[in-house]
Formats: C-alpha cells, structure tokens, sequence
C-alpha cells in the first residue's frame, strides 16, 4: 500500500498511467478494471494485467516501473534524538537513517550501532562498526551491510548495565514489531558491543 507504479502498455499510451496501490492492495487499471497487486513480484503483476487486457487488446504488452516505495519502513530506537519509524521510499544508508532520527543522542556511542532483523521467527542482533577506521574482526563494516524492510537500528549508549537488562529493554522494543516467539539470538560481535569487551561467545534468549 501506498507504492506507486508506472505502467506502459505498449501501443496504447491511452492506458498508460502512474497508479498508487489502495490500502488493500489493489489498484484500478482502464479496462483491465480493479487488480489485486499484494503479494506481486512485477513481472506477476504484469502477467495478471495482460491477462485482464487480452479480452479487449491482442496480445498486449505490459511493462511496469515502480516508481516510490513508500510501505517499506524501517525503525531507529536508541540514543537518537528522535526515535521512531523510517519510511524507505528509497535506499537507505546507515547513516542517513541516523540522520533522519535526529542524529545520535548525548549519551550515543558512535562506534557501534546494533542491526536486528527479523528471521524465522527469531530477533537476529548483529553489530556494525560506524568507526571505518577500525575494524576488530568481529563487527560488520557498514559498506557491507544494506538496510531492508523491517530492519531495527538500536544505538548503543555509551553505558550499558547488564545484557540481561539490555535484552529485556529490547524485547519490549521489539514485541509490537519483530516476530520473536524464538527469541533472541546475539551474535559475539553484538556482545562485545554491548558490554564493551572483546572475546564473549553469542547469546540467545528465550522469548
């Protein structure tokens, strides 16, 4: 919902237009009629297009461009200044996701930040090293990583209790968004991060 896409129907620019998905999914196509695009890869939903088109066009051919995805978000929580949720109408670094918090907070630690992705079931914590002057070994470097529908940013302060305590703040952040009835699983580099100390094993924690 709320994705726009260009369709071109060749031969017949009359039909041709930018349409926005409805908030059920659907978009309404001339003559084709209203179509259900949830769920659609592109080249599907221009399969199902030609098809409704074929009982009043020979052998019509569609081509169709996404032009704004505006349903895909991601979330930043942490020692931002203005946590909450992103809209990914386009690639979205790491750092311009920060930015578009508000940028770090005070208390930030500005070396490491949390990545947490949602993955059968379980909270998957990594941690990405802001620092690209450094790198332990046992952090990803930003470059490497991409953000995706879904993803959780959480900045580190620069002061941390317990991951214990850490993981019960998590998983209340993470309950309304993140499918984690398995729990979640931290990789070492995240408990380095989290605890300041190099060498700890993963941790999983049950939901």
């Amino acid at each position: 919902p709320a994705d726009q896409i260009a369709i071109n129907v060749w031969r017949n620019t009359d039909l041709s237009r930018t349409l926005t998905i409805d908030p059920t999914g659907n978009i309404n196509v001339p003559l084709a009629g209203q179509v259900s695009a949830s769920g659609l890869t592109v080249p599907e939903l221009q399969n199902k297009i030609a098809a409704a088109l074929a009982k009043y066009i020979k052998d019509p051919k569609i081509d169709i461009n996404v032009v704004s995805i505006k349903s895909a978000k991601m979330y930043v929580f942490g020692e931002v200044k203005s946590p909450g949720t992103l809209l990914m109408d386009h690639r979205l670094a790491l750092f311009e996701a920060i930015s578009m918090a508000g940028g770090f907070g005070p208390d930030a630690n500005k070396d490491k930040v949390l990545l947490i992705r949602g993955k059968d079931g379980q909270a998957v914590v990594t941690a990405l090293n802001m620092d690209l002057t450094k790198d332990s070994g046992r952090t990803t470097m930003v470059g490497d990583q991409q953000l995706q529908n879904g993803d959780v940013l959480y900045v580190l302060p620069l002061k941390i209790a317990t991951v214990e305590k850490f993981a019960a703040r998590i998983n209340s952040i993470l309950a309304p968004i993140i499918s984690i009835e398995r729990g979640i699983v931290m990789g070492p580099e995240a408990v380095d991060a989290i605890t300041g100390n190099a060498g700890n094993a993963g941790l999983t924690i049950a939901p």
